[in-house]
């Protein structure tokens, strides 16, 4: 399972600088934010730095819960600040219906 984690958000934050890379300038690519990968939970400590070294990015550890990030994606509707978000809840998906881009390789 840790491993599995591992793996989606390592691809999760690499569509993000993909999608960053392509319509922005070199500032923009340097920081994506993921919503709720606090560093003690599930390894997002060691996902993120290893991001980071892999790519030269810069991706924070944010302490949110879900429901904080919920709450946050459906504030930030019409001016988005977060790049990713992990959300483990189908009914946070259905909730955010229409307000976020699905990964799509």
């Amino acid at each position: 399972m840790k491993r599995i984690s591992y793996l989606v958000l390592a691809v999760l934050l690499i569509s993000s600088f993909s999608v960053l890379s392509a319509g922005g300038s070199q500032e923009d690519t340097e920081l994506v934010v993921s919503y709720n990968s606090p560093n003690q939970w599930a390894n997002w400590g060691a996902v993120l730095q290893a991001f980071t070294a892999s790519t030269g990015i810069q991706a924070p550890s944010d302490p949110k819960n879900s429901g904080q990030t919920l709450a946050a994606l459906e504030a930030e509707k019409s001016a988005p600040q977060a790049d990713t978000a992990y959300l483990a809840s189908s009914s946070a998906s259905k909730r955010l219906k229409g307000s976020v881009r699905a990964f799509s390789p």
